[in-house]
């Protein structure tokens, strides 16, 4: 598997070919909450705290490794 992370990803529409594909594994986020669990693999991250945010997406990259595979 493929994992292609979308920061910033708005509604989407640079990630949504990759989507569409079976090889790959598509992290959305975003830091307007409008988008966060309503379109498919988007989670709100608050880029203006930086810790955070790596820790944050060192989970989410973790999580996907274990479920999808190296």
């Amino acid at each position: 598997m493929k994992l292609l992370i979308d920061l910033c990803s708005g509604l989407g529409g640079a990630s949504e070919a990759f989507m569409r594909s079976k090889n790959w594994v598509v992290l959305r986020f975003d830091n307007d909450e409008r988008f966060a669990g309503v379109l498919p693999n988007t989670h709100f991250i608050d880029l203006t705290n930086t810790m955070q945010s790596i820790i944050i997406l060192q989970d989410f990259i973790k999580t996907s490794i274990k479920t999808h595979g190296d």
